[in-house]
Order: structure tokens, then C-alpha cells, then sequence
């Protein structure tokens, strides 16, 4: 595994700053279009909310609650799946060759803390210096875009990045910008985990500028993280997707966390192998608008599962008036694993009893037909029983106001986020092997 040099890094770095200013169309990292601005996709949650359309970039009030562009995501683009055999050959997480480690500051910050782009891989080298020995004498940088410097260009050709607990964040560089990350960000300088002790969604928020591409989201980073004033693009600590670290939008007087990114070494991990055949599996199905009943859910979870050539019985993780959705399984039968690979509940009595699972759930999609990535609980949390109206009287054609989750989020917010919905959207529901 080569090391990547300092001034190749600088290079980088350098070269992403002229290309923005002067609207180079081949600068490293980033598609740009015909008019040398970078293009952040159609079709995508990041795109919807950096259109100057009136989408809620900024929260109303006092319960904390994040502003969302609401355009699904490319269904194409959300599975967080690496091919077993497709990824370049390289170092397996839990090999002791150098590899690039990935953290999330457990300090947040206000906006003008930053001071640029620059400023912020200051602040994550700090952390890394005061944190986990392994991560001392390293270089790392902010997931962290301005005007003059984009996210992806500053991580030059650095590949392949670990958390300190030796899972894997994201196997190559493309892979932080294609939707492709496996586990989420979720462990400090220090290796706890902030996902456990956060308390409201804006406990999670890191702050970014930086669009899907990863190129700087022009008007989303509070003048260049000078003020506290206007807009900033961010993400989530415990999501994946490209939620990490795009997508979502807030005020810039709210404070954030950064992602950091180590940028040392060059080379790709190895792709996690498939899932040992016997062990339990979790993925993500949409809802049919004529479900009548729980069971309905469960026969449609059935169905993809036999499509997919699974075996065992699958049932829908969903809550209804007469149990929460997590007694309708036991923990006998060891760990549920997404068709990626990732171990998603590593411990099944703990998660049933209300503990967080370990990556995001609804990542493996079985039919790719729908583009939704809100999830159908039906309750606020998959340990409670459906209050009236939470369960939509499993009838989806109907216009009530519900609370939905996301498949890409590993807190609370897979089963209910501050967003709500109604019964007759999009929704998928997240389905496990009995």
C-alpha cells in the first residue's frame, strides 16, 4: 500500500481551488456541466435541496428539527452494496497494514469556527492529535467544502477508510460520492460511538458545504464558515448513502460536527464477503397502497425474500396496535447481515430491546422499482405498540399525517424522524429473517 505524498495532497488541493475559480470542466473528482458549475445530480435528495425552489433548507422552530429536501432517491443509487468481487483488490479492514481511518469529531462547532475549509481539517487534526493513539502523526482532512476548495479534491488520491473499531467506512475514494458507504461515520476521535449518547437528531448534524459530488454547494456554507447567518449543507453521523455528509440543510447559527477523513495512504479495501449462508438477513421492500393488515406487510416481505432466492421466513419490522414491531421477533438465531456484507444488528436481544442497530437497515433493497427511502413503522420506535392513526389503519391510500424513518439513518430516525408524511406516499418497509 503506497502512502500518498504531502504534496501530492497540496497539489490536490491546489488544483481544486484554481478549477473552481476558473470553471474547469475536467478538475479531479467532480462532473461539471457545460456552464463549469458543479452538477450535483437529478433525482437525488442533495440536488432537490440546493435548487433555489422553496425547499425547506432551514427549520421552524424549537423542536430541533432539520430542514429535508423531499425528492427520492435514485433507487439505482441507494443500495450501499459493494460487490464481492468487484472492488479493487486491496487491504481488508481488519488487516494491521496502514489504512486511512475515518472519524467524527465528538466536539461540534458554531459555523464561523471553521474559518474555511482549511480551517476545518485544522480542527479534525487537532482532534486526532488529542484522541486515539492510532490516529496520532496522521494526516487528515474535513469533509468540508468552500468557495475555493472542495471536499473530494482535498482528499487528492487517498482510498479506503476504516473506523477505529475496524469497520468499514467506505472500500475507495468513489465510493464516499456513489452512495457506497457501508458503515456510518458514528465513532468519535476517541472511539465512542455519538449515534448512542445523542439526544436530539441535531446532536448527529455535521457540517459540510459540500454537495453529493462533493464539490462545494454554492450558498451552503455560511460565507465561506465566516458567520452565522443564511444556510449550510450537512449530514448525519449515523447515515449512510451519501447522507453522511450531504443533503440536508439548516440554519448556520445551529453547530455541527465534521467528518474526518485520514489521507495518507492510496490504496482500496477489500469488498466485505457475502454473508455466511446461514445467517439471518435484513432489506428494505416498498409498501403496496392495498395493504389491509400487518400480515399483508409480512407476505410482501416474504415475497421479495423468495424472489431473492432467500430461504426462512420473513417478517416485516413493523408496529401495529397490538405489539411493537420488535415482538414479532426473538434474538435466537445470531446476527441479521445485509446482501453487502455489513453485519447490520450485531446484537438481536439488545436491538429488540430498544438498542441501536449497527449500520443502517434498509440499505439492501430487494425490488429497485420504487425510489423512496422514508420507512413505514408504524410507531415511533420499534419498541412501541402503534398509537392511533401511527399504523395509517394499514390502509396506504389514505391522506392521515404519520411520522416516517429513513433507510439510510442508524438512530432513531430509521423508524421516526421530525418529518412527517402521509399514509399515501412512497414508503418502504424494512424486513428481517424470523
Amino acid at each position: 500500500m503506497a502512502k500518498v505524498p504531502s504534496q501530492l495532497i497540496a497539489a490536490f488541493t491546489t488544483a481544486l481551488a484554481v478549477a473552481s475559480t476558473a470553471g474547469c470542466s475536467n478538475a479531479p473528482g467532480g462532473v461539471r456541466d457545460a456552464g463549469g458549475t458543479p452538477d450535483h445530480g437529478s433525482g437525488d435528495v442533495d440536488a432537490s435541496v440546493e435548487a433555489d425552489s422553496g425547499s425547506p433548507l432551514v427549520d421552524g422552530g424549537a423542536g430541533g428539527e432539520l430542514g429535508v429536501g423531499d425528492a427520492g432517491v435514485d433507487a439505482g443509487g441507494a443500495d450501499s452494496g459493494v460487490d464481492a468481487g468487484g472492488a479493487d483488490s486491496g487491504v481488508d479492514a481488519g488487516s494491521a497494514s496502514p489504512i486511512n481511518y475515518v472519524f467524527v469529531t465528538s466536539a461540534d462547532f458554531a459555523a464561523s469556527d471553521l474559518g474555511s475549509a482549511l480551517g476545518a481539517d485544522a480542527l479534525c487534526q487537532a482532534a486526532a492529535e488529542a484522541g486515539d493513539p492510532r490516529l496520532a502523526g496522521r494526516t487528515y482532512v474535513a469533509w468540508v467544502s468552500d468557495s475555493t476548495s472542495h471536499a473530494l479534491g482535498r482528499v487528492a488520491a487517498a482510498s479506503g477508510w476504516v473506523r477505529l473499531d475496524g469497520e468499514p467506512f467506505a472500500v475507495d475514494r468513489p465510493a464516499l460520492v456513489a452512495g457506497r458507504v457501508l458503515y456510518p461515520p458514528r465513532l468519535d476521535e476517541h472511539g465512542d460511538d455519538v449515534a448512542t449518547t445523542a439526544s436530539t437528531d441535531v446532536d448527529l448534524l455535521v457540517f459540510s458545504g459540500t454537495g453529493s459530488t462533493g464539490f462545494h454547494s454554492a450558498g451552503n456554507s455560511c460565507a465561506d464558515w465566516s458567520g452565522t447567518t443564511g444556510q449550510v449543507m450537512g449530514g448525519f453521523a449515523d447515515a449512510t448513502d451519501r447522507q453522511w455528509g450531504s443533503g440536508f440543510g439548516t440554519f448556520c447559527s445551529r453547530r455541527g460536527r465534521l467528518v474526518c477523513l485520514g489521507v495518507d495512504y492510496d490504496e482500496a479495501l477489500t469488498a466485505l464477503p457475502e454473508p455466511p449462508s446461514t445467517a439471518r438477513r435484513v432489506f428494505s421492500t416498498a409498501v403496496a397502497a392495498t395493504a389491509t393488515s400487518r400480515g399483508h406487510l409480512d407476505a410482501a416481505c416474504q415475497t421479495a425474500a423468495d424472489g431473492a432466492g432467500l430461504s426462512g421466513t420473513f417478517l416485516a419490522l413493523v408496529s401495529s396496535t397490538s405489539g411493537a414491531a420488535a415482538d414479532f421477533f426473538v434474538s435466537d438465531g445470531g446476527p441479521w447481515f445485509r446482501s453487502d456484507g455489513v453485519r447490520a444488528i450485531s446484537d438481536p436481544a439488545a436491538f429488540l430491546a430498544g438498542g441501536l442497530p449497527d449500520a443502517p437497515l434498509g440499505q439492501s433493497v430487494m425490488d429497485p422499482t420504487y425510489t423512496t427511502r422514508a420507512i413505514f413503522g408504524g410507531a415511533v420506535d420499534w419498541t412501541a405498540t402503534s398509537a392511533p392513526g401511527e399504523d395509517c389503519g394499514f390502509d396506504f391510500d389514505s391522506g392521515v399525517s404519520i411520522a416516517r424513518g429513513w433507510s439510510w439513518r442508524s438512530s432513531r430516525n430509521l423508524f421516526s424522524s421530525p418529518f412527517g408524511t402521509t399514509c399515501d406516499s412512497p414508503l418502504a418497509i424494512i424486513c428481517l429473517q424470523q
